[in-house]
């Protein structure tokens, strides 16, 4: 007599072959997919193995950001839900997404910034919140300031 899984090692299982096989597709190491601001080696690893604990919020997150998933798809792994649909039609990122990501990555490793770090960014002159790729530009150009701060004492 067979025992069947339970839903929640169903869960870790899929999301795990998911993982790695999204990780494959991208020619990414674990190492890679933690660089990229997923979860740590040895978390992926885990994960990948589809062994518990069961990922938090915050670990599903990560895993959509590093590999470029839509957010919410590995929770919808995770419960088996359907996955999500980008609004964007076939990709969810643009050229232009990425290149301002690596914009992002570089501003932040010239600015000096190694872990998460908070500081209030001022709005714009006119009082309007930036969003989406207006907020990394205006980002950027904040780090580089930082940058040119530190490099100058």
């Amino acid at each position: 007599m067979t025992t069947e899984p339970s839903d929640e090692q169903a869960g870790l299982v899929r999301l795990g072959e998911a993982v790695r096989r999204r990780r494959m597709e991208l020619g990414l190491s674990q190492r890679a997919v933690a660089d990229r601001g997923g979860p740590s080696v040895r978390s992926l690893n885990k994960l990948e193995q589809g062994e518990p604990p069961r990922p938090t919020g915050s670990t599903l997150s990560k895993l959509d950001v590093a590999l470029d998933w839509i957010p919410r798809t590995a929770a919808s792994l995770l419960a088996g839900l359907p996955l999500p649909h980008a609004e964007r039609g076939a990709g969810l990122y643009t050229a232009e997404d990425l290149e301002l990501h690596t914009q992002l990555v570089q501003a932040l490793a010239r600015a000096g910034v190694s872990a998460a770090q908070t500081r209030s960014l001022a709005l714009p002159p006119d009082g309007r919140r930036t969003t989406g790729n207006d907020a990394i530009r205006a980002l950027i150009a904040y780090l580089d300031g930082l940058a040119a701060e530190r490099d100058s004492d």
